[in-house]
């Protein structure tokens, strides 16, 4: 976890914080693994709006990870909402391996 954490403070150093990027998904899922999961989310949502919309499988990935943490966080009604939208995304970009698996969990 230290090893993610001098990654994280890295990334920060070298990339401008107004442009979220891989690395802010790494930071995502350090902060879930600390069960800091409202962090979590608002890496994502960062991620999603500046680079999820240009690159449709990072949009997939973004919706999947929001999806995931609020499961993680009992917030079952946002977490089927947003594993819907990632099926959505999935069936568009035209890959299907996920899809039946998030149907499920959307409901």
């Amino acid at each position: 976890r230290k090893f993610a954490h001098k990654i994280v403070n890295w990334s920060k150093e070298v990339f401008s914080q107004d442009t979220p990027s891989l690395f802010t998904g790494l930071e995502a899922d350090l902060h879930a693994c600390e069960h800091r999961l409202d962090e979590a989310k608002d890496c994502m949502v960062r991620l999603q709006v500046t680079v999820g919309t240009k690159l449709k499988a990072l949009n997939l990935v973004t919706h999947y990870k929001l999806a995931t943490y609020n499961l993680a966080g009992l917030n079952f009604a946002e977490s089927v909402g947003f594993f819907e939208s990632a099926y959505k995304v999935h069936m568009q970009v035209e890959r299907r391996a996920m899809v039946p698996f998030m149907a499920c969990y959307a409901g």
